[in-house]
């Protein structure tokens, strides 16, 4: 799902977070500068490219690929999403397997073994392209929590919540992202005609794959648009559309 750079905006996303900084001045500046700890609201120090420190109460988080990891318990929270990633790894070896079994049926017609097996290569393609997206954020290595945590994340949301909203974002849904745009700057009484308002910033909260924030940053209206979403994947995809690299993602008809 190949995209051109957003003009004049660079889209910074984070667990939480999207940020797009309107000028060069603006992109060479400092990345936690409209940041704060989730834990006592201080501010964060970006000393170097792979941590986040907090001026006030000293706590660190990690940041993967630029993409800050903010929440308020950082290990709980890789733990839980290592074990959403198992999930969706089960899940998807679970609808191989059932896929190698039906193809065993040597009574299937030619045609019909023909669609089991685009099928079955389209979910190993899938499965191998969402731990490839997520792998910057080391889940992998990560053992899921055994006791109950104290900040859950959703039963259910899953790594594959939403992941329709990808291809709606970045592949076909284009008018329906530039309506939800435009609502939104109407209602809020911006027009991308009168530039960016200074000092004037937006908060786009659970934007998943990043286009309407993008979108909307490209219309100039705001100085800073900052999003927040807790899934990486969405947010993984997200950081790279938005930053004109491509991503190869298959698509499978429900």
């Amino acid at each position: 799902m190949p995209t051109d750079e957003c003009d004049a905006c660079d889209i910074r996303p984070l667990l939480s977070g999207l940020e797009a900084w309107q000028s060069m001045e603006s992109r060479m500046s400092s990345r936690p500068q409209n940041l704060r700890c989730p834990r006592c609201r201080g501010e964060l120090d970006g000393t170097t490219e792979s941590r986040l420190e907090c001026r006030g109460c000293a706590e660190s988080f990690p940041v993967y690929a630029g993409i800050p990891w903010l929440y308020r318990d950082g290990q709980s929270s890789l733990s839980q999403w290592a074990g959403k990633l198992q999930f969706f790894q089960a899940t998807q070896g679970g609808v191989i397997k059932e896929l190698e079994q039906a193809l065993g049926d040597r009574t299937l017609l030619s045609t019909t073994r023909t669609r089991l097996e685009r099928l079955k290569l389209a979910h190993e393609t899938q499965l191998a392209q969402v731990v490839g997206l997520v792998e910057p954020f080391e889940l992998a290595g990560v053992a899921p929590e055994a006791t109950l945590p104290r900040d859950r994340i959703p039963s259910q949301q899953h790594l594959g919540s939403y992941f329709e909203t990808i291809f709606r974002d970045w592949a076909w849904g284009e008018s329906e992202i530039r309506g939800a745009a435009d609502l939104v700057e109407s209602h809020l009484g911006a027009s991308a005609a009168d530039g960016p308002r200074e000092g004037q910033r937006l908060l786009v909260l659970g934007g998943g794959a990043g286009r309407l924030s993008c979108e909307l940053a490209r219309g100039h209206a705001w100085s800073t648009v900052v999003q927040l979403d807790i899934n990486p994947l969405l947010t993984r995809v997200g950081s790279l559309l938005a930053n004109g690299q491509s991503v190869e993602l298959t698509e499978i008809p429900s």
